[in-house]
């Protein structure tokens, strides 16, 4: 029987690659797929869309393809609830989760920019694309509660965020605590900055798994999340951060905790490194995944 296929969204522009794969004849030839939505099918995210924006997306994703799968590849027991809501007659869901990254070894120059906002300490971290669903705007509402330390938000900006949330920092009159970056991090100078990091945060309104949390809770730092990130249940079990919920009276007291007591901040970052290391390897999602695709095609 033939292996099955496995289709990965991982943006709407994968959406038209996964279509060129789900071909009419191949699924009628009973070609089996393993389908990996990547967080795209979220009710709410496509209903912020405009109206003719939802029909193309409605009809990209093709309600059949997902319901003809062998299998639907989901990373978080969140992202499964939210495809629930749809309401479709749904095959075998399985959670698999995201491995994490060894870390980056490499030599390269770092830029003064980095090695600046590094040298700001306590050091509060963000990193990740720059967008509305990150909830940037509410961690910064939360920091604005604080007295202590620095926020850094670092990411790529493709959305053009980074100017309105200039502008969010002094109307809170946090300007001169706020840094922000909007440029893709990555090799030694994302190391750097995690390096430096006394905690991250990642207060999203949506995020079916955050790769993030688990990088940084490789590198032993401690991490806050909302219950909307779907790593959130890995940061439970670990005890390797907190968890609150978005109110910025909340973050804003987590964020305090964390900076303030040292002890307690390392020894949630010891935690979350040892669980990280001991379940997210690649090798061991690898391994789960190729269970999946043996069970789907037997």
């Amino acid at each position: 029987m033939a292996r099955p296929k496995k289709a990965l969204l991982s943006n709407e522009q994968s959406f038209r690659r996964l279509l060129n794969f789900l071909d009419p004849d191949e699924q009628k030839a009973g070609v089996r797929y393993v389908l990996s939505p990547r967080g795209m099918l979220v009710k709410d995210l496509i209903g912020r869309r405009s109206w003719l924006a939802k029909s193309v997306w409605m009809r990209l994703i093709e309600r059949s393809n997902v319901e003809q799968a062998a299998a639907v590849h989901l990373t978080s027991q969140l992202e499964a609830m939210e495809l629930q809501r749809f309401g479709w007659r749904l095959p075998q869901l399985q959670i698999i989760p995201n491995g994490v990254d060894e870390l980056t070894l490499d030599k390269n120059p770092i830029a003064t920019k980095v090695e600046e906002i590094a040298a700001e300490q306590p050091l509060v971290l963000f990193l990740g694309r720059l967008s509305w669903k990150k909830g940037l705007d509410r961690l910064m509402r939360a920091f604005a509660s604080t007295t202590v330390g620095k926020l850094a938000i670092v990411g790529n900006d493709d959305e053009g965020l980074a100017p309105r949330l200039l502008n969010l920092a002094t109307s809170l009159r946090i300007a001169d605590r706020v840094r922000i970056l909007p440029r893709t991090i990555i090799g030694a100078e994302k190391e750097r900055l995690f390096a430096a990091a006394r905690v991250f945060v990642l207060t999203s309104y949506s995020e079916n798994f955050g790769n993030t949390v688990l990088e940084a809770m490789r590198r032993r730092v401690p991490v806050i999340v909302t219950p909307e990130v779907g790593a959130a249940d890995i940061v439970r079990e670990s005890g390797g951060g907190l968890v609150v919920s978005g109110d910025p009276a909340a973050v804003s007291a987590a964020v305090r905790r964390l900076t303030s007591d040292v002890e307690l901040a390392q020894s949630m970052g010891e935690a979350g490194q040892r669980h990280v290391m001991s379940l997210y390897g690649w090798t061991t999602i690898a391994a789960r995944m190729e269970e999946l695709y043996e069970r789907v095609s037997s």
